[in-house]
């Protein structure tokens, strides 16, 4: 008797399992597809019966609002829930040419999210994955919660400490596809799929106005609920590999 009770006890969590997704598109400064792949991310977890969607897109995409949307959600969630974090705009870390070396100390063995608004590359206006992140993926990761990151955004690959590392430099044809150092990842429930290594800027599409990561991913998740099936798709869909961890192809993307 006990046997059958945890039976439907288990049975009854999975059907009640729910799913949260917060959606990012931050257009500007030379981008204009992002708000367009956020529009894109909605419409496929719509497909795939994903609830509670928040998406952020123009002078909404704060730092301020963003964090605040994805703590509400770290904090509803439950062990068995879905929670989708998707991100298309700006990114930098240490490796990025462009900042000064205060704010490269300051992203050391990081990476960033850039807002809405911010104009010069401060340190304190941007999401820092280490700083302002980290704490939620922790929170999720101990509830169990299967999580999904997506970030399509330059240096993205930096999110995480000595995972996703190039074999050398930028960008270049042929690619040196990325070594995937997965026994420095610190997290069981949660994938992490990036468009960029921590050494690598990403480009979007001038024809179709999308980043080229994007539009990779929201075809490949229509067709794979899984990790394996995801990873073989977009290794064809995406020229520059991107980076997904963990590579456990027993991992599942979407509820049942």
């Amino acid at each position: 008797m006990r046997k059958i009770l945890k039976i439907l006890l288990l049975f009854q969590a999975f059907i009640y399992a729910n799913s949260y997704a917060l959606i990012i598109g931050v257009n500007g400064n030379g981008l204009v597809g992002a708000e367009n792949d956020a529009n894109c991310m909605k419409t496929l977890l719509i497909k795939k019966d994903i609830k509670n969607i928040t998406i952020l897109k123009e002078k909404n995409t704060t730092k301020k609002s963003i964090i605040s949307k994805f703590a509400s959600i770290t904090k509803n969630a439950k062990e068995r829930d879905y929670v989708y974090l998707f991100f298309s705009g700006h990114g930098t870390n240490e490796n990025d040419p462009n900042i000064d070396a205060k704010l490269k100390k300051q992203l050391k063995d990081t990476g960033a999210l850039i807002p809405y608004g911010v104009k010069k590359k401060d340190y304190e206006s941007l999401i820092v994955i280490k700083r302002d992140l980290v704490k939620y993926f922790k929170e999720l990761e101990r509830k169990k919660v299967k999580t999904v990151i997506i970030f399509d955004a330059c240096f993205a690959g930096g999110s995480f400490k000595n995972v996703a590392t190039p074999k050398e430099g930028y960008l270049s044809l042929p690619y040196n596809k990325p070594t995937r150092n997965n026994s420095n990842y610190p997290y069981k429930y949660i994938v992490f799929l990036s468009a960029s290594t921590k050494l690598d800027t990403t480009a979007e599409s001038s024809r179709k106005k999308r980043g080229f990561f994007s539009m990779a991913v929201t075809k490949c998740l229509d067709k794979n609920s899984n990790i394996n099936g995801l990873s073989s798709c977009i290794d064809k869909e995406y020229q520059f590999k991107g980076i997904i961890l963990p590579k456990k192809s027993n991992v599942s993307l979407f509820p049942l």
